[in-house]
């Protein structure tokens, strides 16, 4: 009989300190971490972090680049701290989950890039129908429906984008001997822009 008051004393108390957990919620706070007037960019869509130990901008841009693998950033952060306490008579715990919000996005230069002026014009492969014509910051198959859109240079390295924006890649093109050289496609047939390209 003592034994059964013992663990009913002892589950009254549990109750009652379970009854004393509270909950407390830090208000929203926006933070914006680009401000580039060089860029434009297109939203791909909210990505979320939640973690109770740590948290920071890197942890957010990798969960957003998990989810949205063409992802560049991540603005309009927001940050929440939920801590909820949790009395045992006379000991408490803390324990404190942080959220943050923010919109991913993909960065599109904003016009500042172009191809060489040698570049600008219709070529053509020896060996298949289509052309490609360039213009300052775009290409033209004969072959597609759409352009694509330069938006990045680095020495012979082009990244192009397509009109969308929702897809990229990286080619080389050189200007030799007053012909166009193209490496790096990996599409197929025509639409695999490898080879050596002839003004017309």
């Amino acid at each position: 009989m003592e034994n059964k008051k013992i663990w009913l004393i002892i589950a009254m108390a549990t109750l009652l300190a379970l009854s004393l957990s509270s909950c407390t919620t830090t208000t929203s706070t926006p933070v914006f971490y680009s401000n580039n007037s060089n860029y434009e960019f297109t939203i791909l869509g909210e990505v979320i972090y939640e973690n109770s130990t740590s948290f920071g901008f890197q942890e957010l841009l990798k969960a957003a680049r998990s989810k949205y693998p063409n992802c560049d950033y991540v603005i309009d952060v927001m940050v929440d701290s939920e801590t909820k306490t949790t009395s045992f008579f006379t000991r408490k715990t803390h324990k404190t989950t942080y959220t943050m919000r923010g919109t991913a996005i993909r960065y599109i230069r904003n016009n500042l890039v172009t191809f060489p002026s040698s570049f600008v014009g219709t070529w053509k492969r020896d060996n298949f129908d289509n052309t490609l014509t360039f213009t300052t910051n775009s290409i033209k198959s004969s072959s597609l429906a759409n352009s694509v859109n330069l938006i990045d240079v680095s020495v012979d390295l082009y990244t192009l984008a397509s009109s969308n924006n929702d897809r990229t890649s990286t080619i080389t093109i050189k200007f030799v001997n007053n012909n166009l050289e193209i490496s790096g496609g990996t599409g197929s047939g025509q639409g695999n822009w490898n080879g050596i390209w002839k003004k017309q």
